[in-house]
């Protein structure tokens, strides 16, 4: 896999919402390549932040809850295991 394949497929990484070949084939590179393991750790930060957003209801401006996540009600699952 090269950076590219990885990048096109983080957020879906991030999320396991990828085949087990292709979640394995992007971790190991993540693990040899510290260009996307970068771009995996911000996306993976940037994603969290945005879960801790309220969520807002645009008719009222008021607060309905905290956290969002694409795949359902849960809190984002985004963590990536620490470099060796």
């Amino acid at each position: 896999m090269n950076c590219q394949e990885a990048q096109t497929q983080l957020s879906e990484y991030l999320e396991s919402s990828l085949d087990a070949l292709r979640m394995k084939s992007i971790e190991t590179h993540l693990l040899g390549c510290p260009v996307c393991r970068a771009e995996a750790d911000g996306l993976a930060d940037c994603i969290q932040e945005i879960a801790r957003l309220p969520i807002v209801d645009p008719r009222s401006n008021r607060v309905l809850g905290r956290g969002y996540s694409r795949r359902s009600d849960s809190p984002c699952r985004c963590k990536l295991a620490p470099l060796s």
